[in-house]
């Protein structure tokens, strides 16, 4: 997930970068937003990554721990 981040964090830095300097912002405005939104955008993925390997340790822990349909008839 942390590869993910970087790559995510990446992009974004010189999307943001380009988006500022399409719309006409000096060059240090536009490297102080791309930086901001590199950095949240790291922190959310990594967020989302967690979140998600949460969810799904969960999800399995859940499936192994009920009974099956032969369990349930044989009771």
């Amino acid at each position: 997930m942390r590869q993910l981040a970087w790559k995510v964090a990446v992009m974004g830095f010189f999307g943001l970068a380009l988006a500022g300097m399409v719309t006409g912002q000096e060059a240090l405005t536009c490297t102080v937003r791309a930086v901001a939104g590199a950095v949240v955008l790291f922190v959310l993925v990594k967020l989302a990554g967690r979140v998600l390997a949460l969810v799904l340790a969960d999800a399995l822990s859940h499936h192994r721990r009920r009974p099956g349909p032969e369990q349930e008839r044989s009771e």
